[in-house]
């Protein structure tokens, strides 16, 4: 038996299904209004053949506050009980506000907790949490938080932005408190790299990209394989094998992005090696970009096949991804030609990144 509870109200729901709740943390009333098949979506964070939905709406701050929670499989097959409560009206929301926020982040909804047992142990969930609308100045640098009672900090985390329902999705990971924070991050070196100031900053905000202790995001500094595989990483949320050890990666601070990296295929080893400290040239960008669609197979391309005036520059492993990332707006020419060789700096990069988490609906 699932119990749910809340404010005002408590019910009961039957076993044997994965449950979705869309749920007022405020107070009121919620009934059973739906019972529905949910298809898995291309992120794979829904994954339930059937779902319950409860609903209740009310009027906060120009928006309909409802927090929708959506639970794996395993739910209901056991004595469990789930809270939600809204903690800035609540005693303990006092004790969080004196808590010091991320540099540069001003909270943009209420901040919730989420108590989930059974048999005394905590249940994994996705949040979807609605914006305040009205203090959002760019929701694309909107991103959800976790508080964590130990450092007594909020930690970032992977978060899904949809614009036109005005909400963002996160994964519980072992939290139980959350917010939703705008990040403005601002760098002082960006200049004369206006077309990349707007990728880089929303990047920084989502945790994906980040300057240096000084202020500066150093636009010009030419990019690693592994920093672009880290930023793609990050960026799309990927999860997989962390023990795809390679002779250049073991004990290295990019251990676990390379191997994740090898287990999505979207880079491949030569006699174990990936040479990760590398400088990435476009053609190895375009291929690793070209791979990263192959996760995505249903997405459309975005633009008309160019025939660039340096094809033959091109090495033969890296044509087809060249083709194909441009095809998908991800890289675009110089000119008339390519430059297949030329390096990549972290503008770039960014801007690069930036397109792809548009492309996958990461930023809606």
């Amino acid at each position: 038996m699932l119990t749910v509870k809340g404010e005002d109200y408590d019910f009961d729901l039957p076993a044997g299904c994965p449950v979705k709740l869309t749920i007022n943390p405020v107070g009121g009333t919620a009934e059973v209004i739906e019972s529905q098949i949910i298809e898995p979506e291309s992120n794979n964070l829904i994954v339930s053949e059937q779902s319950l939905v409860l609903e209740y709406e009310e009027k906060l701050n120009f928006d309909k506050e409802k927090v929708i929670l959506e639970f794996g499989d395993r739910v209901g097959q056991a004595d469990e009980t789930i809270t939600l409560r809204n903690l800035n009206r609540s005693a303990y929301g006092d004790t969080i506000k004196m808590i010091k926020m991320p540099y540069s982040v001003k909270t943009v909804s209420p901040i919730y907790e989420v108590v989930t047992t059974e048999n005394g142990n905590e249940l994994s969930y996705d949040i979807t949490i609605p914006m305040t609308t009205n203090v959002v100045s760019n929701p694309y640098k909107v991103v959800g938080y976790g508080y964590d009672s130990v450092l007594k900090e909020w930690e970032p985390l992977a978060s899904i932005i949809d614009t036109k329902k005005g909400t963002v999705k996160i994964a519980s990971n072992n939290y139980s408190v959350f917010m939703l924070g705008e990040g403005s991050p601002l760098f002082y070196d960006l200049t004369n790299y206006e077309w990349a100031r707007s990728s880089v900053e929303v990047l920084a905000a989502r945790n994906t990209v980040r300057g240096y202790d000084d202020g500066s995001y150093k636009p010009e500094k030419l990019v690693t394989k592994a920093e672009f595989i880290t930023m793609i990483v990050n960026a799309l949320q990927l999860k997989g094998r962390e023990d795809l050890i390679m002779d250049d990666t073991k004990n290295k601070w990019y251990e676990k992005y390379m191997s994740i990296a090898l287990d999505y295929k979207l880079v491949e080893a030569t006699a174990n090696k990936v040479y990760p400290e590398r400088v990435l040239n476009r053609e190895e960008m375009a291929t690793i970009l070209a791979n990263v669609m192959k996760l995505y197979p249903t997405t459309e391309f975005l633009a008309e096949e160019v025939v660039f005036s340096d094809e033959s520059s091109i090495s033969s492993w890296a044509v087809s991804g060249v083709s194909l990332s441009q095809q998908y707006g991800l890289m675009n020419g110089k000119g008339t030609g390519f430059y297949p060789k030329d390096s990549t700096n972290r503008a770039e990069a960014a801007r690069v990144i930036y397109q792809l988490s548009i492309i996958t609906k990461l930023l809606n």
